[in-house]
């Protein structure tokens, strides 16, 4: 039975062919794509019913309207289902996977049900994740994991024992004064909660990094619920940077915080190796200009990435966009030999040395 009949029909789904591979629609077609009124309360609860009798043992999780773990409401009377804990929904994915992620929750928030494919951590496949938008009956917004795995990792489960940590959180009062910080920022930083607690977090925040953070901190105290997320440094108590991107969440009228939740993720290693390539890069440009020969790029197009100087002095040519005007000071019955050669190094990776004979524009040599 797939997805769309176990949910259609209530009854008891198959673990082994209940994997989440296909579009769930089914429960009066919630999750049908391309609705633009917002559900109403009877169909979601309707839907949450079928999801729960389909899927008895499938992972779920309580979120606030921010995308914001929070206690599973007892009105929901789950089955055997595991409740997931953690910070944020979007802790420990890639980018690609947050935004795909980011779209299937504004689908739920604009019209109540939502679903994608995505492979969470823990999982060794893709699993469809359903959400709902159960605020008006429950007071959250419920998300189920549907694969062949009954039970994911937890966030406390996928860090190694004796590692740093690397998703922490801090809250903030409107004036952006830190009024807590967990214990992974502690262990990140360094700092203590009472070296940390009261200060302005602006103080923490490198100087190149502070108009990018004042910036985000206005726009996101405009309109409630999360901000852009950015990319900015932390000081360390050693007096070392740590690179951080953060997730300022506007929630001063939510009467359950009172104040801005912060999720952060630690991307040190991330920037490390951003750093490291751009360092290699550096190099092999400076090499590229210090050797005494012509040196240039192509792509699978023969359109012109890179030439050194020298190249262009030994073709008598201006920089060019495509390979064909770089080369034009190759003499006409050479050209085939030469462009020959080219196609067989894009097309089969085959190297190759040819000869071919230049006219200089300017001696007629």
């Amino acid at each position: 039975m797939c997805p769309e009949q176990a949910i259609a029909q209530g009854s008891e789904a198959d673990p082994e062919r209940a994997t989440g591979d296909e579009p769930a629609y089914g429960a009066g077609d919630v999750f049908e794509a391309g609705r633009e009124e917002h559900l109403d309360s009877a169909r979601l609860e309707a839907a949450l019913h079928a999801l729960l009798r389909a899927y008895p043992d499938a992972p779920v999780s309580a979120l606030s309207s921010a995308g914001i773990f929070v206690e599973m409401p007892q009105s929901l009377n789950l089955k055997q289902n595991p409740v997931l804990e953690g910070r944020t929904g979007l802790d420990g994915l890639d980018s690609d996977t947050r935004v795909r992620l980011l779209k299937n929750w504004d689908q739920i928030l604009k019209v109540g049900a939502g679903r994608c494919l995505f492979q969470p951590p823990g999982y060794p496949q893709e699993v469809t994740l359903f959400g709902l938008d159960l605020r008006e009956n429950h007071g959250v917004i419920l998300t189920m994991l549907v694969g062949r795995d009954a039970a994911v990792a937890s966030q406390a489960e996928l860090e190694q024992p004796g590692s740093t940590p690397r998703f922490a959180t801090v809250r903030k009062s409107e004036m952006s004064i830190i009024t807590m910080i967990d214990e992974a920022i502690s262990e990140i930083l360094g700092w203590s909660a009472a070296e940390m607690e009261g200060q302005r977090s602006l103080e923490f925040v490198h100087p190149d990094d502070h108009a990018l953070a004042v910036d985000n901190w206005m726009q996101m105290l405009a309109h409630p619920g999360p901000a852009r997320r950015i990319r900015q440094r932390l000081r360390c108590k050693d007096g070392s940077w740590t690179w951080f991107e953060a997730t300022n969440h506007n929630l001063l009228d939510d009467p359950e915080h009172g104040c801005v939740v912060c999720e952060m993720v630690d991307i040190s290693d991330e920037m490390a190796t951003h750093e490291a390539l751009r360092a290699r890069e550096q190099l092999l440009d400076q090499l590229a200009e210090a050797v005494p020969v012509g040196l240039f790029q192509i792509d699978a197009d023969g359109r012109m990435v890179y030439a050194n100087d020298r190249l262009r002095e030994i073709f008598c040519t201006e920089p060019a966009e495509t390979i064909s005007d770089q080369l034009t000071s190759v003499v006409v019955a050479d050209r085939p030999v030469l462009e020959e050669a080219i196609a067989n190094v894009l097309d089969r990776g085959a190297a190759a040395d040819v000869e071919v004979a230049l006219s200089r524009p300017a001696s007629n040599e």
